[in-house]
């Protein structure tokens, strides 16, 4: 390709041709002159008379004849694979007042990589086009070889399509195997992936939705499903919580994971880093077409806390409203599922009118109970005489198992918490189900039980219960000292009493609530006055 114009010497008219219409220029949209050589009219040559020093003779004879010669078919086979691009628009050699040719480049780069689309919107295309010209000079100043990944490292652009953190919630320590409840959810994703269709699966807090997610998507990967997952909620410390709920965030990762499992779905894509609703669903697509008999998943969990996420930092009324309006619209092929997890709700009308069918995740059943209760050395694991469990009597095992089932409801939170109040209290070991049956039954919610433990902190001491919960990030007990120097002598007894919701950092001395649920309700107080909060208990409570 040159800015030649086309050429005027008789020679070259001579055994040159138009090219064919099936030819097309270098760079899609460039208005250039395409040629083709003769090869024929090569092979024949040009006859050209004495002309000065010139001698007459065929101009080509070099061809045919002597050390240069070539045969018949080679040159053929040149002239059928060389197009001469000639009259190619002019350069201005700056990329901020870019002439036809620059235009032409700084429009590949956007529409080819995504430069200046998410997720690499604040990579600037002319800046793009900077990097891979200045790379291209010092390869040919150079000598080096220039590879794709070198470009692309070069050009700073994202390749993970705005992918977050691959990261999951589950406590695997506490995390109790749920075959049941699992099979039950395979059974109604391979119905509903028949289709194409969305599976909501739901249950209230702390009923083990991510439990059942895991599990899930580890039984469908086991069993030859492609599988994509993520999760819009990791806790309070996670360093990508916004970013997480950002509707470009979920289509991003749910691509990267498919695109990590099978490179080759997302190889003709463009803008090849780009991420949307369409590109995910033609990688579905490219992936039922590749392996028609391989069904493929899309798992989103935690779709009601892109609410909570979101919080004041957008005007949208109900931002887990506008994501389940985003996904229900997804187009997905046969063989295709897209399962969502939720706390029930209203943010959940899209996906149902879209004809998701809804599956509930059942209670704890009492030998996952005592499933969690034997990962958290209360009682023996069975058939064994476990000495190191706090109950050994056959018969306080049962009644204990027996009152943590009555008080829970098989919440899996709420047994959690049943369960952390009598192992980090060892004085209540003597009647572990009487001191279960002393806290409130769960009923549909764990307002009563959060109630129940704010109100025996006592006036003098539910600060700290508000403090941790504002602060949502680890704390010390010296640091809340510090905070609330006047209630100091009260933090040790507050610290036991919230024990149960609380986790510890062992060998670090920082606390931070268990579940994000407890803080949601020591904060629902405060949602009118979120300023007025922080000044009381962060800055004046020690003028109390």
């Amino acid at each position: 390709m040159m800015r030649d114009a086309p050429p005027d010497d008789a020679v070259l008219r001579a055994v040159m041709v138009p090219a064919r219409a099936s030819d097309a220029p270098f760079l899609a949209g460039m208005n250039t002159t395409l040629l083709r050589f003769d090869a024929d009219a090569l092979w024949r040559g040009v006859e050209l008379p004495v002309q000065g020093r010139r001698k007459a003779g065929n101009v080509f004879r070099f061809l045919a004849e002597g050390d240069t010669a070539v045969s018949k078919e080679d040159l053929e086979w040149f002239c059928e694979h060389l197009v001469v691009e000639l009259a190619a628009p002019p350069m201005t050699m700056d990329l901020q007042r870019p002439g036809p040719a620059e235009q032409l480049l700084l429009q590949r780069v956007r529409g080819e990589f995504g430069a200046g689309i998410h997720p690499n919107e604040g990579r600037l295309p002319a800046d793009v086009a900077e990097a891979l010209i200045r790379t291209v000079r010092a390869a040919r100043q150079r000598g080096i070889e220039v590879t794709s990944q070198e470009l692309l490292r070069r050009a700073q652009l994202r390749q993970d399509f705005g992918a977050v953190l691959r990261a999951h919630p589950v406590d695997r320590t506490l995390e109790v195997e749920r075959p049941g409840a699992v099979g039950a959810l395979v059974e109604a994703a391979g119905t509903a992936a028949a289709d194409g269709d969305v599976l909501l699966v739901t249950g209230p807090p702390g009923q083990g939705k991510s439990w059942a997610c895991q599990q899930l998507v580890e039984q469908l990967t086991h069993d030859g499903w492609l599988v994509a997952e993520h999760y819009c909620y990791l806790g309070d410390a996670d360093g990508d919580q916004l970013a997480r709920v950002m509707t470009e965030s979920v289509f991003g990762s749910l691509l990267g994971r498919l695109a990590e499992a099978d490179p080759g779905l997302v190889h003709d894509q463009r803008p090849r880093f780009a991420a949307d609703e369409e590109a995910l669903a033609n990688a579905v697509a490219t992936a039922l077409r590749k392996n028609p008999v391989r069904r493929v998943a899309l798992v989103v969990d935690g779709l009601d806390h892109v609410t909570r996420v979101h919080g004041g930092r957008t005007r949208r009324a109900d931002p887990s409203l506008a994501l389940a309006e985003v996904l229900s619209s997804l187009p997905l092929p046969a063989g295709s599922v897209l399962i969502v997890l939720s706390q029930p709700g209203t943010h959940l009308d899209p996906l149902r009118q879209a004809g998701a069918a809804t599956v509930a995740v059942p209670p704890l059943a009492l030998e996952e109970l005592r499933g969690m209760a034997e990962r958290l050395g209360l009682v023996p694991l069975k058939g064994s005489s476990q000495a190191e469990a706090l109950l050994t009597d056959g018969r306080d095992v049962t009644e204990f198992l027996d009152a943590l089932q009555e008080r829970s409801g098989g919440n899996a939170l709420y047994a959690t918490y049943l369960c952390r109040a009598v192992a980090l209290r060892p004085e209540t070991i003597a009647d572990a189900a009487a001191t279960v049956r002393a806290l409130p039954p769960y009923c549909d919610s764990l307002e009563d039980y959060y109630a129940h433990l704010y109100e025996a902190l006592g006036a003098e001491a539910d600060v700290v219960a508000d403090i941790i919960a504002l602060l949502g990030m680890p704390v010390t007990r010296e640091e809340l000292g510090q905070i609330v120097p006047d209630r100091g002598h009260r933090i040790d007894r507050a610290l036991k009493v919230l024990a149960p919701v609380l986790s510890e950092r062992t060998g670090q001395g920082e606390v931070r609530v268990y579940h994000e649920s407890f803080a949601r309700y020591l904060r629902l107080g405060y949602e009118d006055h979120p300023k007025w909060a922080v000044r009381e208990y962060l800055s004046g409570s020690a003028v109390a």
